[in-house]
């Protein structure tokens, strides 16, 4: 008779099991399209640059100096600025 009122003889299960189902379909897809769009590697990227800001600048400014982009005088100057001394 519990059949007649449209429940599966799971009581609560009955009605989570479904929406479990669901809902990892749901993240299954997003998680395939993110990684057919190369998301997460452009994420790790950009996390990583933020935290590499510092090194960068300094390292721009050996490059710059290495090709002749600046004289002794100005490296010192911005490399001084730069670290902030």
């Amino acid at each position: 008779m519990h059949m007649f009122y449209g429940g599966s003889g799971l009581g609560f299960l009955g009605m989570f099991i479904p929406m479990l189902i669901w809902l990892v379909i749901v993240v299954g897809i997003i998680y395939l399209v993110s990684r057919w769009f190369g998301g997460q590697s452009r994420w790790l990227n950009n996390e990583s640059q933020n935290h590499g800001e510092g090194n960068s600048a300094i390292e721009l400014l050996d490059k710059r100096y290495a090709t002749g982009e600046l004289t002794t005088e100005e490296y010192r100057a911005m490399k001084k600025e730069i670290r902030g001394d």
